[in-house]
């Protein structure tokens, strides 16, 4: 065997190597443990799963933001997304925000979330979102962020991941009565 086909021997067995073991750690669409997200749902998620108890994060370890507030009224104001590991242990969560009424993803990242701390996602721009959370240890969830958030009040959804790979949420709102964002109607130019 000369030079040439001992390289292409190696190389071929090599990747073939690479390829089993990645789909050894693949696994199926969004389980637990994989970087692969959840397919979107077909139908529309909820708002609300519910909280065990209060939101209380001790502090706020990494504030972020997705999407432009360029052309937008000032009366939709930005939704907040606030995701507390309430376990005693750092906690890896796969975050991915969809956008459905732009039909894509707006935002997906992971991020290791130190024990009793938040990441705040704050989102920009009005539309209706399906936000997707998964990880080691955590049950796979995916929430809706509707249009009706986008208006003049300030407005919360708190996530809560428990000891036990639980995932819980609710939405708060000032509940001022003004208009909401209309996802239906285009953004004024």
């Amino acid at each position: 065997m000369n030079r040439r086909q001992a390289l292409a021997a190696i190389t071929t067995s090599t990747l073939s190597l690479a390829g089993c073991l990645a789909s050894q750690t693949t696994g199926p669409a969004g389980a637990a443990g994989t970087t692969t997200p959840p397919p979107p749902p077909a139908d529309l998620p909820p708002v609300n799963t519910g909280l065990r108890g209060d939101f209380d994060p001790e502090t706020t370890y990494r504030e972020i933001k997705v999407g432009s507030r360029d052309g937008v009224d000032e009366d939709y104001v930005p939704h907040d997304l606030r995701i507390w590991n309430a376990t005693a242990g750092q906690r890896t969560v796969n975050l991915r925000i969809l956008d459905r009424v732009a039909e894509e993803s707006v935002h997906r990242e992971a991020y290791t979330i130190p024990a009793a701390e938040a990441l705040r996602t704050t989102l920009l721009e009005p539309s209706q979102y399906f936000v997707q959370l998964w990880g080691p240890a955590i049950d796979t969830e995916t929430l809706l962020v509707p249009c009706i958030m986008f208006d003049c009040n300030s407005s919360t959804t708190s996530i809560g991941i428990y000891e036990d790979g639980h995932v819980g949420s609710v939405v708060s709102s000032t509940l001022v009565g003004c208009p909401s964002y209309d996802c239906d109607a285009p953004m004024p130019e």
